[in-house]
């Protein structure tokens, strides 16, 4: 067994990696007492979903005033120094946040050790016979340890503190308390190997997100993206390729053959198309042909598919509300799907950055003239709430 290390846990803004965070806690141990503790709540520079406040009890106002993430990771990582960490689903969620959240801001690769309690309550016999699950509350009610704040950070991570302790105790043989090295995967620090044509792909992204930076789409710009989009013509049958130069042609090209500028209406529009490639979800009202699109829902009789990290439920809650509505569903974006729901936390797996395999092939299928929609999880929630479905 351990007996120093940092106890751990976050709050965030959904439950994908890519989660925002908005309150960390933890406390340093030492010969197994809390010597030490730290507890931040942290602005996201996004609003709460209410389903996150409603969990954590963590609002809007509350996060108004603090700091950034930026502000304040440094401090907490010199607070945890090079302890072993020790957290509930660890291993799943927190240490990818966190990671994550290290290698976006510094650069800097998490290599502290770990162990999950998650795991290791797993791994226990007796536990495995009596508990219908392995939630903190669950462990926490059995081990008669108080979690007064539960989904409190710091609260969480004393409580997951004395679940350990516990665990510990009720293993005989303790085998399973040697703690696992910190993760190595690509995928766990945003290194995943992609191929060449992804990878231009995303230098396309790059390339549009350095043009919509000022809100503007100059002359330079547009033929600097003309020029892009005509030496990668590989690229056609890919989201955003088709679509943007689609677009650009009509906008540019003739302007650029006989040594025209372009006009002020013509850069406004490029502009929307262009934050439409960059995030299709979010910008959906700036895709071309949108105004012939019906605004209104209809799940019966519908095929629908989900993806990304849903904040409000889960995806079986929004299955299990919608099935009674009609609705029928698909784990891939097949030619007769209807509907792709895509999770308010997006995934932080997707290459696109704003969008996944399964965005990019239902975009891919629009293009080609199906008909599947793509509507974001809280589109649907606020549906469900004005027919009643939910509350």
């Amino acid at each position: 067994m351990i007996d120093s290390y940092i106890a751990l846990d976050l709050e965030t803004t959904g439950l994908g990696a890519s989660s925002g965070i908005i309150e960390i806690g933890a406390a340093r141990i030492r010969d197994g007492k809390i010597v030490d503790e730290y507890s931040q709540l942290v602005n996201p520079q996004m609003p709460l979903p209410n389903g996150i406040s409603a969990l954590t009890g963590i609002t809007n106002k509350m996060l108004a005033d603090k700091p950034p993430i930026d502000d304040i990771i440094s401090g907490f990582m010199n607070f945890i120094g090079n302890d072993v960490l020790i957290g509930h689903n660890l291993a799943s969620f927190d240490l990818r946040v966190l990671a994550d959240t290290c290698f976006t801001h510094y650069g800097l690769m998490l290599e502290n050790n770990y162990s999950d309690t998650l795991i290791l309550a797993k791994c226990n016999d007796t536990l495995n016979s009596v508990l219908p699950n392995f939630k903190l509350d669950t462990l926490c009610q059995y081990y008669n340890i108080e979690n007064a704040k539960a989904h409190r950070a710091l609260s969480d991570a004393e409580a997951t503190h004395c679940i350990y302790q516990k665990l510990f105790v009720d293993n005989e043989s303790h085998d399973d308390f040697v703690y696992v090295p910190a993760p190595k995967s690509n995928i766990f620090f945003g290194e995943v190997k992609y191929s060449d044509k992804t990878k231009r792909l995303q230098e396309l992204n790059d390339l549009l997100a350095d043009i919509v930076e000022d809100n503007v789409v100059s002359e330079s710009e547009a033929r600097q993206l003309w020029e892009w989009l005509e030496n990668n013509k590989d690229l056609k049958g890919n989201f955003p390729y088709d679509t943007l130069y689609a677009e650009t042609e009509k906008c540019v090209k003739e302007h650029f053959e006989n040594n025209e500028p372009i006009s002020i209406a013509q850069a406004k529009y490029l502009l929307g198309v262009l934050l439409y490639a960059i995030d299709p979800v979010k910008n959906a009202s700036n895709a071309p042909g949108r105004e012939s699109q019906s605004n209104e829902l209809d799940f019966n009789g519908k095929l629908i598919c989900l993806t990304g990290d849903f904040d409000i439920g889960t995806k079986r809650d929004f299955m299990d509300i919608l099935t009674p509505l009609g609705a029928q569903f698909h784990d891939r974006v097949v030619a007769k799907v209807d509907y792709l729901v895509v999770g308010g936390s997006g995934s932080g797996a997707w290459a696109g950055g704003n969008y996944g395999t399964k965005i990019k092939k239902a975009l891919e299928n629009q293009q080609k003239g199906l008909k599947v929609r793509i509507i974001s999880e809280h589109e649907v929630f606020e549906y469900l709430k004005s027919i009643g479905a939910v509350k």
